[in-house]
């Protein structure tokens, strides 16, 4: 595709390559659930992490890409359907508001989880994000 192709046919890339991404989503959510037991890490949804922080690696180095299709293509497309952030957030939030029910302990103990997933999603995310700048620079200019 080049920067003056045809809008239909940047469409359907962008569309083709959003349902990739939201395939890859599920199957690296249903692959590494969070469990309801477990030290912090166990009850983190790690396939969340995995598809939100290879979406922020693939948007990074779509920022690197010159042709505007082609960015489109990765960034919204790929990317887009590979990243959860309502996911993210609405799960933070139930967790730190479920929380309020249990003994003081757990509700430490689920309260930090979900800071955990919050902050740690979104620092990893950055970082990501500068990598993939790092390597589409390297790699795709």
């Amino acid at each position: 595709m080049t920067p003056g192709g045809s809008a239909v046919l940047v469409a359907a890339a962008v569309a083709a390559a959003g349902g990739i991404g939201s395939v890859a989503r599920y199957l690296l959510d249903t692959s590494s659930p969070a469990s309801a037991q477990g030290n912090w890490w166990a009850r983190q949804p790690r396939g969340l992490w995995a598809a939100n922080l290879l979406a922020c690696l693939v948007i990074g180095a779509a920022a690197a890409v010159r042709a505007p299709s082609w960015h489109l293509v990765l960034a919204t497309g790929l990317a887009g359907g590979l990243s959860t952030w309502s996911s993210w957030i609405v799960g933070a939030r139930s967790r730190w508001a479920a929380a309020r029910d249990l003994d003081a302990v757990t509700r430490r103990s689920e309260r930090r989880s979900a800071l955990v997933q919050v902050l740690g999603q979104a620092a990893g995310g950055l970082a990501c994000a500068g990598l993939g700048l790092a390597l589409g620079r390297l790699v795709l200019v």
